[in-house]
């Protein structure tokens, strides 16, 4: 159980560092806003033509950053923009709210999608040994993780506070399904492996009180 439990915390560090990036993605864009508001509608065909930056037009065929795409109205419906971690894309609503992100770091790609209130419901994301894909509910709390990494895929599943309740490993031996009490105790968990299969059930305390094979 305890590598079992130990590659679920890796793999929620992992989701955790995504949430934080994502949200962070979302508001670096949003001073574009203020910029162009005042330069007035910007166009992706004026900045291909060269309206990049002054003395220095952009090739042929070229869009130069930082440049936005408005609706009929001049509300900014998508934008783009890089810093020094790498490129970032948004996806915005009527009232410039962002509902979704795409961007590249020294990690990889990253994609997160954001509910109505701007908080980051589902993403994809890349770590060092995989990728990593989380669902959230509308509060935020993580609901479902999937993650691989060089031993195989992972699973959890959490409840309402937030505590894993329950998980499916693959290693090298086989799989691990570990079920847990709502406040993240030990309760079961099955394992295979060339040897066969093992069944341990925990009680209260976190002791055994059934295994199988012994």
């Amino acid at each position: 159980m305890e590598d079992l439990r130990a590659r679920l915390e890796a793999m929620e560090a992992e989701v955790a560092a995504l949430k934080t990036r994502s949200e962070t993605a979302g508001r670096k864009l949003g001073w574009w806003r203020g910029i162009a508001g005042g330069m007035g509608a910007v166009t992706l065909l004026a900045l291909s033509a060269g309206g990049g930056q002054a003395g220095s037009p952009a090739p042929p065929n070229t869009v130069r950053l930082p440049f936005r795409v408005v609706n009929a109205q001049g509300k900014t419906v998508f934008d783009v923009d890089a810093d020094k971690d790498g490129p970032r894309m948004r996806l915005l609503d009527a009232s410039g709210t962002p509902r979704a992100v795409i961007y590249g770091d020294s990690k990889g790609g990253h994609l997160a999608v954001f509910n109505r209130k701007g908080g980051v419901t589902a993403g994809l994301t890349n770590t060092d040994t995989g990728g990593a894909m989380s669902l959230a509910n509308n509060t935020e709390n993580p609901a479902v993780v999937v993650f691989s990494d060089t031993e195989g895929g992972a699973i959890m599943v959490y409840n309402q506070a937030e505590e894993g309740v329950g998980g499916l490993v693959a290693s090298k031996d086989g799989g691990n399904l570990a079920l847990f009490t709502k406040t993240g105790k030990d309760a079961v968990e099955m394992s295979g492996s060339p040897e066969g299969g093992k069944l341990s059930i925990y009680g209260a305390n976190g002791k055994p009180v059934f295994s199988k094979p012994d």
